[in-house]
């Protein structure tokens, strides 16, 4: 990439600063301008942050929707081992408890003489917001590097497609006499990406369906119900488990939260869906077409049982649903979105009412360990 300064219509570049600057430099300018990562407020809360395997995390703050956002910063090009280090630092921070969450923004708080108490404080007066959404509730990984290799690329991809917040952030840094110039390019942008609105502060307990950002949290309070009463259910299975995520569009129009196994020939998924278009909340399990023929027969026979078979229309099918059998049920339906409210009791109620079916329906296709 170059930089021309144009001035009286003649050019000059503006040369890449020269590899004097250090790892250390740029912890420096992003603890000093997080701003620049994805163009708006961020209340940091830590710095070299070591986790129980004594590794360090770079740089930790709070969005305005309440998540952690991990920081991992690269001089250079970043290797794909980059990935799984700021992986397992989101999987440290996600088991972490609010006590000790709230002891990393006092220690950093204290350390750099920032002028707040606590983190619901320094929260508060930072986004200027009475109202505080659940703080550390969900997690969005951020590689922050001058260059990418094409396979943590392509790595990055595929999880952003399993639902995983993570975002690659590549930078130049450039320097002139009058001072320096970084240029910052989000690699990972695609029409699914959800990071930069912030969420709305007010004290609804319940909301209009197409108020996403208050669904995000009805499907936050879901996503915790499962962690509590589901985690050992769902570890119990001979495949790769994914944990339960939350995904959201950028549109909008879409909001679920998954569990997936993966088996040789693909996944294994269980979700609950908000389809927002269609005014239904749906529930749904997704299987490769190439599976074991007689566990197939015995599912198809118990989801009847259970009304499932509906299909919900979607503008795309996309390469998923090619290679993959979607069995759903619609669970609740309006005719307008107007006359939709999705609120915690409602969204739990479905969940909770469904969630024996779809458990019996995944042992039924999963072998235990």
């Amino acid at each position: 990439m170059h930089l021309y300064h144009i001035q009286n219509e003649q050019t000059q570049e503006i040369l890449k600063k020269s590899d004097t600057f250090y790892e250390e430099d740029i912890e420096n300018l992003v603890q000093r301008n997080p701003g620049l990562l994805f163009n708006q407020k961020l209340l940091l809360i830590g710095r070299q942050i070591i986790t129980s395997t004594r590794k360090r995390i770079d740089l930790l703050g709070v969005d305005q929707m309440g998540r952690l956002i991990v920081i991992e910063l690269k001089r250079g090009i970043a290797p794909r081992d980059m990935m799984a280090q700021i992986l397992d630092y989101s999987s440290w921070l996600s088991k972490i408890s609010e006590r000790e969450l709230e002891q990393i923004a006092k220690s950093y708080f204290q350390k750099y003489d920032l002028p707040y108490h606590t983190l619901h404080q320094a929260y508060q007066e930072f986004y200027k917001v009475k109202t505080i959404p659940r703080l550390g509730s969900d997690i969005v990984n951020v590689l922050f590097a001058e260059n990418f290799q094409e396979d943590l690329i392509n790595a990055v991809d595929y999880l952003k497609d399993q639902g995983v917040d993570i975002y690659l952030l590549e930078f130049s840094l450039f320097e002139k006499e009058e001072g320096e110039y970084i240029i910052v390019e989000n690699l990972s942008i695609d029409e699914n990406q959800d990071i930069e609105e912030p969420m709305k502060n007010d004290s609804k307990s319940f909301s209009n369906v197409t108020d996403r950002k208050n669904n995000r949290l009805v499907f936050t309070g879901i996503k915790k119900m499962f962690e509590q009463e589901f985690e050992n259910w769902a570890n119990q299975f001979d495949a790769e488990w994914s944990g339960f995520i939350i995904y959201q569009p950028r549109n909008g129009n879409w909001i679920s939260i998954r569990s997936q196994w993966l088996v040789a020939t693909g996944e294994v998924v269980l979700l609950f869906g908000l389809d927002i278009r269609n005014q239904s909340f749906v529930s749904w399990i997704s299987y490769p077409k190439q599976y074991d023929g007689g566990k197939i027969l015995e599912l198809k026979r118990f989801l009847d049982e259970q009304q499932y078979g509906d299909e919900i229309e979607r503008t795309k099918k996309g390469k998923y649903l090619i290679k993959h059998t979607r069995i759903a049920k619609i669970l609740y339906t309006v005719e307008s979105t107007d006359e939709f409210y999705l609120d915690d009791s409602k969204a739990n109620s479905l969940v909770e009412n469904e969630m024996p079916a779809l458990m019996k329906a995944i042992e039924i296709l999963l072998p235990k360990k």
